[in-house]
């Protein structure tokens, strides 16, 4: 299949070539939306139809925390329904994902960074929260993307468990997660943090700044690229689920 790359400072815009199926894979824009402590370009991939119902998903947000990324590579190999507009971002954290580290290189936790309900927590640390809410440019990025593309569902992936979490401050639509259990099983709660407690994470954000939105976590059962074919393609007909709902 042909397209037209167009290069901008913004980042790349592929116009399908004619004669592409209503269902297509076609990369239409990679845009840069901000960069990491470390210069890194964080790069989110934009595939389906404009001004369709936007989803997005983020294979990772803690360095080391990588079997996300299995996910939503393939997922962009996909048929994507010209009803959506579907933005991937492969990795929010791209300095710990390189160090192999939970938090990026100023040793934040990205997701006890972000301002709403956001709470102190010790640094350094497993969970340190950064010196003040949104500190971080990765935070920042993110927040800047979600206020233009206002999402209807995120769906972001962490690890390790089995298990949907869901924001303390909850979601638009319960059916979406709910969804996304029928298809893979899970538990759903919004316990799931460790020693430390639920405090700045990036689903609280987006329910509290766009209450249309749903937003919720998926734990996978291992950090490191573990998932077989069949599991992959189970967690993409899940999130394609939860989509409809959404």
């Amino acid at each position: 299949m042909r397209a037209l790359v167009l290069a901008s400072i913004f980042g790349f815009v592929v116009l399908p070539a004619s004669g592409v199926s209503a269902e297509s894979q076609v990369l239409i824009e990679v845009r840069v939306i901000g960069y990491s402590v470390n210069n890194e370009p964080l790069i989110a991939k934009r595939f389906g139809t404009p001004g369709g119902k936007v989803v997005v998903v983020v294979g990772s947000i803690h360095g080391h925390e990588k079997t996300g990324i299995q996910i939503v590579r393939e997922l962009q190999l996909q048929p994507v329904s010209p009803k959506y507009d579907l933005w991937v971002i492969d990795s929010a954290n791209p300095d710990g994902n390189r160090a192999n580290t939970r938090q990026n290189a100023n040793g934040v936790d990205l997701n006890r960074n972000f301002p709403k309900l956001w709470r102190k927590q010790i640094c350094p640390s497993k969970y340190c929260s950064g010196k003040r809410p949104g500190s971080e440019p990765e935070t920042r990025a993110l927040m800047r993307f979600f206020a233009e593309t206002s999402p209807r569902l995120v769906v972001f992936y962490h690890s390790e468990g089995d298990v949907l979490v869901l924001p303390s401050n909850g979601v638009a639509k319960p059916r979406a997660v709910r969804a996304y259990r029928r298809i893979l099983s899970l538990q759903i709660t919004n316990d799931f943090c460790g020693l430390s407690d639920c405090s700045g994470n990036a689903t609280q954000y987006l329910t509290a700044t766009n209450p249309s939105s749903t937003s919720f976590v998926v734990e996978l059962p291992c950090h490191h690229r573990c998932l077989k074919d069949a599991a992959i393609q189970r967690h993409i007909q899940g999130f394609w689920s939860a989509a409809e709902q959404a």
